[in-house]
């Protein structure tokens, strides 16, 4: 996420005005003698009023997120004050088979290979699903952080971690919630200060995706064990900044579809009202769900306040038996410019179909300039009244 008020003051000074010379009344006047002259009246003096001074206009009161420590009530209300979008009819899927799933945790294997990307950068974050949020903000030791999602399930897995990173003080704790033996205590978190109502779907959800998310994150651990890489699930001074950053608030889940108009707009304002640029925007796989961009997409991909060397964090979904992913970067802003050009179509056109060996890390890097490819050529051939249109701009 002093005001100075001047009241003017008004000061009207007036001087009463002074009468005329009175002759003695037993002075007498001869009714011959001219009427002796008269002294004349001294004017009245009016002090004119004085020139009002103009109301100095209050400093505007800033929201600005500034370092560590406890939010302002207005920059909480900014930040988890924005609307959400719409629960879709449909949620997609790239095969039609895995339509209408809930991605309850994260299947991609080596997010190690963004570490070097991000790592400290601050700022804010946005960014889809469930436990890769936790990981990307603990590297990049965001800010603020938007954990996204158009699947209310996802959201209910996300108020299960809220409520366990704040009810335990350390990553083993944390981590004992989800085995066998934690289920008592962790089922009377989630039971703790809620409603009847919500109590149950939380329970219900907890005793649903324990064993998915349990075993997910021992993955997640131990291959940051296996990098060498730091990590919130066996660091304790991480853990705590991460537990911190969602006691203080500065973690807003929400119901938002990236194809939607109203909750990434509502990021963006927040974002700009609180003065947090965007550093990391991490969409995993989503694009690949699309055939092509949409117009409310790309525009609500511009809309955000992105940070001169904030980057976009992409995975593809690749169709081999290791199953794992590509691993992509690419300099936010210049995404923007890719999709700002008519003739990008999806992401296949802004990254090819990258390559990759059975067994091998598949990491690589999108960026250039759309205009010189040869889809923007193709495009001015097809489109010429267009392509000048746009050159005049």
């Amino acid at each position: 996420m002093t005001r100075s008020i001047a009241l003017p003051l008004l000061l009207l000074l007036a001087c009463a005005p002074r009468g005329g010379a009175v002759p003695p009344s037993d002075a007498p006047v001869s009714a011959a003698s001219p009427p002796a002259a008269s002294t004349p009246t001294a004017p009245s003096v009016v002090t004119p009023p004085a020139e009002p001074r103009s109301e100095a206009k209050p400093e505007p009161v800033s929201l600005r997120v500034q370092g560590p420590g406890p939010l302002s009530d207005a920059q909480l209300r900014v930040l988890h004050g924005s609307p959400e979008d719409d629960v879709p009819e449909r949620r997609n899927g790239i095969l039609k088979v895995h339509e209408e799933e809930h991605y309850i945790s994260g299947n991609e294997r080596t997010l190690d290979l963004f570490h070097s990307t991000i790592a400290d950068v601050g700022g804010g974050y946005v960014g889809v699903g469930t436990d890769q949020g936790y990981l990307l903000v603990d590297w990049a030791r965001s800010d603020i952080a938007w954990f996204i999602d158009y699947d209310p399930e996802v959201l209910v897995v996300h108020e299960i971690y809220r409520r366990f990173l704040l009810g335990a003080a350390s990553p083993e704790e944390f981590l004992a919630l989800w085995e066998r033996d934690g289920r008592d205590r962790a089922e009377a978190l989630l039971r703790a200060e809620a409603s009847d109502r919500e109590a149950e779907q939380l329970v219900e959800a907890y005793r649903s995706y324990r064993e998915e998310i349990r075993r997910r994150l021992g993955k997640v651990k131990a291959r940051m064990e296996h990098e060498a890489l730091p990590c919130y699930l066996g660091d304790l001074s991480r853990y705590e900044h991460l537990r911190q950053m969602v006691e203080q608030g500065r973690v807003r889940s929400m119901l938002a579809n990236l194809l939607d108009d109203e909750a990434l707009a509502g990021i963006a304002e927040a974002a700009r009202t609180l003065e947090v640029p965007i550093r990391v925007l991490y969409l995993s796989n989503a694009e690949q769900y699309w055939k092509r961009y949409s117009p409310q997409y790309r525009s609500n991909i511009a809309s955000l306040p992105l940070h001169g060397d904030a980057v976009l964090l992409r995975t593809l979904l690749r169709v081999s038996i290791d199953k794992d992913f590509h691993y992509g970067t690419q300099p936010a802003t210049n995404y923007v410019e890719w999709l700002s050009a008519p003739y990008v179509r999806n992401v296949y056109d802004i990254t090819g179909r990258p390559e990759y060996v059975k067994g091998e890390l598949s990491f690589f890097t999108s960026e250039g300039d759309p205009s010189k490819t040869w889809l923007a050529k193709r495009w001015r051939n097809e489109h010429p009244d267009e392509a000048e249109g746009a050159a005049d701009q």
